[in-house]
């Protein structure tokens, strides 16, 4: 996908002093001139050779010019090579309507006059290298587009590293290193590929013996240092003395071969991760400035991809960290919260232990059902990430019924009057009945926490025609604006109001949002110095929505999370 400067011109005539004399004039162009004194030389050499346009005689033996031009129209290799018609013969608008017609793009008469010759000669490279930079254009966007394709298909951290080399070998290199930065900032070299595969051999010797290629050069230094890609056209004797470290070192990379070469930083977000070699091994293909382009292009797609292979294993394996924490905390920590919470309660009914110490054991029961509710709301914060939901199991139950054992329960440790429960219309509907009561209670405690203490709190269902309103009151200070926003995420308190009950860790109203989620429902909440603070919960009765399996089965006591 290179750009020569250097373009071949086919001159195409049966006389040999006259192409000596085209020769002559094309000469202070700088191009390379390929004489051919037949039809079928001509061909031959449009088939062997790129050539940038023809300067062709009309009147040749056996297949005169124009059928040679005929036949270099039908094929798509050569259809577009500019033709100069030229001839002895001023035989009028004849030959010349003859010559455009048959794919000429200018016509000329002998003598020749040289300027004019130039002129043309000049007008047809610059078609030639037009449409050759816009199909290297073309060729360089559908590699791109094809790398592009085959970094995005697998975030596997290690596959995606294999990919980069091969994606630029052979197409933009003869062969290729990948070398990636170490969070101790080491260097390590990932992949080495060589089209050539009777130099595999040599390239897993460089791999097993060689740190990564030419740390030792000033290129390399430079690009780790600025971050930016630089190209060496042309490798020289003091380049691979800097390049290798060893006299073995040496023998290998002239082996491989190494006559041009570019080494681009791997860099995304503002992190250096990396850095890409890409190596030419012939001479006369050296890299151009359009080349150092399309690897820093390359570069920075590799770098993304694997960037996010990077982030992809670091989530992966938190994810299987936070599953091995989740076992832990279901298993380990609950069996000896059991142990002690039995111990406690054994210890309440035992007739032989004086109040005082009843009390006491009380206290730790009390403890340890907080310590489970707190394990549980971590489950369900752990679940509700994991699996987009928390999970319901519906029933038919009635919502009036299902509030009012609820406060008779929480009212039991509050003064007479604290809590007030209203309700109305027709409760009934299909809902999880433990999930509806664990959010009744964060919703209430929350108000019992944060309201005026001489103010009660209002609990009220009301039925509507498809939907149930449940609705938790309290007054006291409002909640800040600034916090409205970020109320229902998880961890976050009221500034300025402290939670003196501990028994939270931040994820009540949070789960509150969750369980009307899956519900199908919504949640609002309004907040002045005046009205007081008001969650008002609406759930469908009906909602056939997908349901999450849960991670176990269980009750939710009555002890639940709050915020």
């Amino acid at each position: 996908m290179s750009l020569n400067s250097t373009a071949k011109i086919l001159v195409v005539d049966d006389h040999l002093q006259d192409l000596i004399a085209l020769e002559a004039v094309l000469q202070p162009l700088g191009h390379q001139v390929i004489r051919a004194t037949s039809s079928q030389a001509a061909l031959r050499s449009v088939l062997d050779d790129e050539i940038a346009f023809i300067i062709l005689d009309v009147m040749l033996p056996e297949v005169d010019g124009f059928e040679v031009a005929r036949l270099l129209k039908q094929e798509e290799r050569t259809r577009f090579i500019p033709i100069l018609f030229l001839t002895a013969l001023a035989d009028g608008d004849g030959l010349v309507r003859k010559g455009y017609g048959s794919g000429a793009v200018d016509y000329l008469l002998k003598p020749v006059d040289p300027d004019i010759l130039r002129a043309k000669a000049r007008f047809c490279l610059d078609l030639h290298r037009a449409r050759k930079e816009a199909l290297v254009a073309e060729q360089r966007s559908s590699f791109l587009a094809r790398a592009s394709s085959a970094l995005s298909e697998s975030l596997d951290y290690h596959a995606t590293l294999a990919k980069i080399a091969n994606l630029a070998v052979p197409t933009i290199a003869n062969w290729c290193t990948v070398t990636l930065i170490e969070e101790d900032k080491s260097m390590r070299r990932v992949a080495i590929v060589h089209q050539d595969p009777r130099k595999q051999p040599l390239t897993d010797e460089y791999q097993k013996h060689f740190a990564p290629p030419f740390d030792n050069s000033p290129e390399f230094t430079s690009v780790l240092r600025h971050r930016k890609a630089v190209r060496v056209a042309e490798v020289t004797e003091a380049h691979l003395g800097a390049f290798a470290q060893n006299p073995a070192q040496l023998s290998i990379l002239r082996e491989l071969g190494i006559a041009s070469c570019i080494i681009a930083p791997l860099s995304a977000r503002e992190n250096l991760i990396g850095l890409i070699t890409l190596v030419r091994s012939d001479p006369a293909s050296p890299y151009e400035e359009a080349d150092l382009v399309l690897a820093e292009d390359l570069a920075s797609r590799a770098a993304l991809a694997i960037e996010n292979a990077r982030l992809y294993e670091a989530e992966r394996k938190r994810s299987d960290f936070e599953q091995q924490l989740i076992g832990i905390v279901s298993h380990d920590l609950r069996n000896p919260l059991s142990v002690i919470a039995m111990a406690a309660a054994a210890i309440e009914r035992s007739s032989s232990i004086d109040d005082r110490s009843k009390r006491s054991a009380g206290r730790i029961r009390a403890a340890t059902e907080r310590a489970n509710q707190l394990i549980r709301d971590l489950l369900d914060f752990t679940q509700a990430r994991r699996a987009g939901g928390i999970p319901i199991r519906r029933s038919h139950v009635d919502i009036h019924f299902l509030t009012k054992e609820l406060i008779e329960d929480l009212t039991a440790g509050q003064p007479a009057g604290r809590i007030e429960f209203f309700q109305s219309g027709d409760g009934l509907g299909n809902y999880d009945p433990n999930r509806v009561q664990q959010m009744i209670e964060n919703l209430t405690q929350n108000a019992l926490k944060y309201g005026a203490p001489e103010a009660p709190i209002r609990v009220e269902t009301r039925g509507e025609n498809e939907s149930i309103l449940i609705s938790v009151h309290n007054q006291g200070e409002p909640i800040p604006p600034e916090l409205l926003p970020h109320l229902f995420k998880p961890v976050k308190g009221v500034p300025g109001k402290v939670d003196k009950t501990d028994h939270s860790i931040g994820l009540g109203l949070y789960i509150v949002q969750q369980i009307v989620l899956a519900h199908g429902g919504a949640i609002e909440v309004t907040s002045s110095k005046d009205k007081g603070t008001t969650f008002a919960v609406r759930l469908p009765k009906e909602a056939p929505i997908p349901q999450i399996e849960p991670i176990e089965r269980r009750n939710v006591p009555r002890d639940a999370a709050i915020i």
